[in-house]
């Protein structure tokens, strides 16, 4: 097997379940609205569990896929454990927390496919702190170099903090960031900490436009959010999703745009999730972010991502469950997607 860049997975963040109601109409839910809404059988989740749920399916136990978190010590809170180490997380450092209950989530969807989420802020998420983090480098990271995911739904110094060991210990940090965190996280030096921050387009916004008072298109949005970022970090990768209209990637003065695959969406929660865990996954093998110089199509790590996420949104859970690498191949073939020789290896164990 060959060298991987990388000793280990490790991520913090989110760890918890929820149920989607499907909302009637497309408008956007009013301030003082009530509106009907058939609640269904679908499946949430939270962001951590997705992120790290495709990077052990993609990794197959190459290197270790660690999760850092808390659930409560409810049959919620087990469960979830248990699906997590079917997918081939790790999960010796998920403490079950006696005082908080497991977060739970509700996920509103327009029939378009798009929505929104409403998450606890009172559960066992909230209280994973910088112990948390700290256990997990005096016993499984003081060696190696690994990936870091900092990842939404818990506080945000237990972020910065993990991106702060990550730079001590020379790792590659990730993070995802809200919108209603971008201010404190510039404010705390999370931009300075990270490589590779994953945002949708609001998120971007939120960077560029906090009060949100410009209309802006979405390509001066990205512009925008990049140069803004990179101002402050120059070696800083900027991911950003766009739903339909697909994901594009800023690295120092590269960029690189792709456009999402023509699917029938049935839910897209959890499809940008979904993205960064794919791409970790991918980076891990020792694929680019970016495409070779060669000019191969679809042979960046943000490439492989976007088939994943278009694989996503026509599954009804925040969680494709039937993801793999041989169905992501075999979803990216029937869509007409073909990756370069030399990655074909990236979808076999070597």
């Amino acid at each position: 097997m060959n060298k991987r860049p990388y000793n280990y997975v490790v991520g913090a963040g989110g760890i918890g379940t929820g149920r989607f109601f499907e909302l009637e109409g497309n408008h956007t839910l009013g301030r003082s609205e009530s509106r009907l809404a058939k609640f269904t059988e679908y499946r949430d989740y939270c962001k951590l569990h997705i992120i790290l749920h495709y990077a052990a399916v993609f990794l197959q136990g190459e290197i270790p896929v660690y999760a850092i978190g808390r659930v409560g010590a409810d049959e919620e809170g087990k469960a979830l454990k248990k699906e997590m180490e079917k997918a081939g997380i790790n999960v010796l450092y998920v403490n079950e927390d006696i005082n908080y209950p497991t977060m739970y989530s509700i996920c509103c969807q327009y029939p378009d496919g798009e929505g929104f989420n409403v998450t606890a802020n009172n559960s066992a998420c909230q209280a994973v702190g910088v112990n948390d983090i700290n256990r997990f480098f005096n016993e499984e990271g003081a060696e190696g170099h690994g990936l870091i995911i900092a990842a939404p739904e818990v506080p945000l110094e237990t972020r910065i903090h993990l991106l702060r060991k990550g730079k001590e210990k020379h790792c590659f940090n990730a993070a995802a960031v809200p919108s209603s965190e971008t201010r404190s996280f510039t404010e705390q030096g999370g931009i300075a900490l990270t490589d590779l921050i994953a945002l949708n387009i609001e998120e971007a916004h939120a960077f560029t436009s906090p009060d949100k008072e410009e209309d802006a298109a979405d390509e001066q949005i990205i512009e925008d959010c990049g140069k803004y970022l990179q101002s402050i970090n120059p070696e800083i990768a900027v991911l950003i999703t766009q739903g339909a209209r697909g994901a594009s990637i800023r690295s120092r003065e590269r960029f690189h745009k792709r456009g999402a695959m023509d699917v029938r969406v049935v839910n897209t929660a959890g499809a940008g999730d979904c993205f960064l865990g794919t791409v970790a996954a991918a980076m891990v093998k020792g694929v680019d972010l970016l495409p070779s110089d060669s000019g191969d199509k679809n042979s960046s790590a943000m490439d492989i991502g976007i088939a994943a996420s278009g694989k996503k949104v026509t599954c009804k859970d925040t969680i494709d469950f039937s993801m793999s690498i041989k169905s992501l191949e075999n979803f990216a073939r029937e869509q007409g997607v073909f990756f370069p020789e030399e990655h074909q290896k990236f979808w076999r164990l070597a």
